[in-house]
């Protein structure tokens, strides 16, 4: 029933927040989901709330210490949202496909404010000059570029399960020079069938 797919949603929010020091993650002004007394809450957010509560609870990320963070692969902006409200000290770059980063530059303009939201093309001073509390978007293909820059964590999550063999070497070995920890929050595979047929990789655990 509706009803009792609420209580799992519920729960399953409920048991990220032990970490969050007193944050409670819910969708913006006008989100989609269910009203509950903690927020609006939806799937996305129980989600982005795990990936912050791993962090947090690992002690990579905290609400004060200013940290740089790229996340390849960004969804509809929402982890960008969360982990900027969660530490307003935070600088973030979304690297992702041209297509997604307008619709995340839509989303993050409405809740940060088109001051701190910045689209950027990967040159080296772009990267040495980022501010505290803003968020840069770097079209995918200039994603070679982040091998210059240095980041204190790279996230990704629900997008290296989509890509190829190819394309997740091209991204570990950028990672590999731009940052020491390294964030997946990925399914292994999605099968034999979808493997074979679109491409992905087979065992994208064992190959990290």
């Amino acid at each position: 029933t509706n009803q009792r797919r609420i209580e799992q949603l519920v729960k399953s929010y409920l048991q990220s927040l032990d970490n969050l020091e007193g944050f409670w993650p819910c969708e913006p002004d006008g989100g989609i989901g269910v009203m509950t007394k903690y927020g609006v809450i939806n799937s996305g957010i129980t989600r982005y709330a795990l990936v912050l509560s791993d962090l947090v609870g690992t002690g990579i990320l905290d609400r004060r210490t200013p940290a740089s963070i790229l996340e390849i692969g960004g969804g509809y902006g929402g982890l960008a949202l969360m982990c900027r409200q969660f530490n307003p000290n935070s600088a973030y770059v979304v690297c992702d496909l041209e297509e997604s980063l307008f619709y995340q530059g839509v989303f993050l303009n409405m809740h940060l404010g088109e001051d701190y939201v910045h689209p950027i093309r990967g040159h080296r001073n772009e990267f040495e000059s980022m501010q505290e509390g803003h968020v840069y978007l770097l079209p995918q293909r200039h994603a070679e570029s982040l091998s210059d820059a240095n980041f204190d964590l790279v996230i990704n999550q629900q997008s290296m399960q989509e890509m190829t063999r190819e394309q997740v070497s091209r991204y570990s070995d950028i990672i590999s020079l731009c940052a020491e920890k390294f964030y997946s929050c990925n399914m292994d595979s999605h099968g034999k069938g979808i493997v074979s047929s679109k491409g992905t990789i087979s065992s994208l655990h064992e190959f990290l």
